[in-house]
């Protein structure tokens, strides 16, 4: 829209002009107001995000928000995200509804209101990871809005470090008729472990337990412990024989490069007192007992992506429990941070 102003002097101000000359017209955009669309209209902000470079497993949450700029009330019917992060089974990019605020759809949104959705990137490999969030609604000028977040990790180094939980509590070991500990380092003792994820005993579901074993141990060991050498740990008991038992925890993420062959890596343990779970991905790779040294090769782990190491330290019986020098090694050398 152009618009002409006639501009013309007034003498009472100090102006004076030849009444002979034409008016001056200047042509200039005039801004106009922003004012409500007819109808109901969406916005769905920030249309992109990039969650930038993440170190593996740092959890970060970008909230998204949907809102009704028109003039009649917006229905949201749908809600759709898809993401090319996970092609090697983790759910690195996960959306939520935050339907404990939100409710269930389909959502009716009145003139200036929102509702506000997150995306929370989790990254685990090396890759580019990319998602979308398609919202499908009832504004006919654009059915289906939609954002974008992309984000990628940073990996320097084999593994991020020894994350140590160590569990006192004496837990009863005599409830489970199927699962009766005789001896010292009895394996079924992990079924009594207080994660409720049993060491991953039998699990009908690895992904989800392994997970939600893994969030246990991190949740209560603090900050990790840097790789400088093999890792021995100690503790004293006072436990009945096989009556109770108490369960520590040591957890390591790790990285092979894209191009690493997973059979020339191996996870090993000096000797235990009572016992040790070793569990890498959600696959128990073995146990020692009591006294007991050994070594399994890490041929579940994935190359090009983070993988994770769990080891149950048990104890069922005084006067201590330990293991001695656990380690990752590569081709027989010892590898860390």
């Amino acid at each position: 829209m152009t618009v002409l102003i006639l501009l013309s002097a007034c003498s009472d101000y100090g102006l004076e002009r030849d009444l002979g000359e034409p008016p001056m017209a200047y042509p200039f955009p005039l801004p106009l107001p922003q004012r409500p669309e007819p109808g109901p209209v969406i916005q769905v902000e920030p249309s992109f995000h990039d969650f930038g470079e993440g170190d593996p497993w740092d959890a970060t949450t970008q909230p998204i928000t949907i809102t009704n700029l028109g003039l009649e009330a917006l229905t949201v019917t749908d809600l759709r995200y898809d993401s090319t992060a996970g092609a090697s089974g983790n759910d690195e990019l996960l959306f939520s509804a935050e339907d404990s605020v939100n409710g269930p759809l389909p959502w009716v949104l009145q003139p200036g209101e929102r509702r506000e959705v997150t995306v929370t990137y989790t990254p685990t490999d090396e890759g580019d990871d990319e998602g979308a969030l398609v919202v499908v609604s009832d504004d006919v000028g654009q059915p289906r809005a939609s954002a974008t977040q992309v984000g990628s990790a940073r990996f320097a180094g084999f593994t991020t470090g020894w994350y140590i939980v160590n569990d006192d509590t004496p837990y009863d070991l005599t409830s489970d008729a199927v699962h009766r500990v005789d001896y010292d380092g009895d394996p079924d003792a992990y079924w009594y472990e207080p994660s409720g994820k049993h060491g991953m005993t039998a699990s009908t579901d690895v992904a989800r337990h392994f997970a939600e074993l893994r969030e246990y141990v991190i949740s209560r060991a603090g900050g990790p412990t840097v790789v400088t050498g093999p890792l021995s740990f100690y503790a004293p008991s006072e436990l009945p024989d096989m009556m109770e038992g108490s369960f520590s925890y040591i957890l390591c993420d790790f990285w092979m490069d894209p191009s690493d062959d997973p059979s020339r890596y191996t996870i090993a343990s000096g000797p235990v007192d009572d016992g040790i779970r070793v569990i890498v991905n959600g696959a128990i790779l073995g146990e020692l007992t009591y006294n007991q040294s050994g070594s399994w090769p890490l041929t579940n782990a994935v190359p090009g992506q983070v993988n994770t190491l769990v080891v149950i330290l048990m104890d069922n019986a005084m006067w201590e429990k330990y293991v001695n020098d656990l380690a990752f090694y590569k081709d027989g050398v010892m590898v860390g941070g």
